[in-house]
């Protein structure tokens, strides 16, 4: 759903965590799949943020491998929005 009230300054984190979609995920009804956001959005089961200030090189392949995960997600997202232009 679409909430035509919320502005294009709202934050990201703030449509987020009021949308329908959070809650469908909250309730379990996309199984396993997760969400994968930037830094702005909060760690939660279902969304995979970046690890900030990593220390192990754990962290550090989890964050790398994240970045490279987005980018390829960013530049999907611009085939589409030019697409639809």
């Amino acid at each position: 759903m679409v909430r035509y009230s919320l502005v294009g300054a709202t934050h990201d984190a703030f449509v987020w965590t009021n949308s329908d979609l959070k809650q469908q995920f909250d309730r379990g009804q996309f199984g396993d799949f997760v969400l994968i956001g930037d830094s702005g959005y909060p760690l939660e089961p279902r969304l995979m943020v970046p690890i900030i200030n990593p220390t192990t090189p754990a962290e550090e392949l989890y964050n790398k491998s994240h970045a490279q995960t987005r980018v390829i997600v960013e530049q999907t997202n611009e085939i589409l929005k030019n697409h639809f232009k």
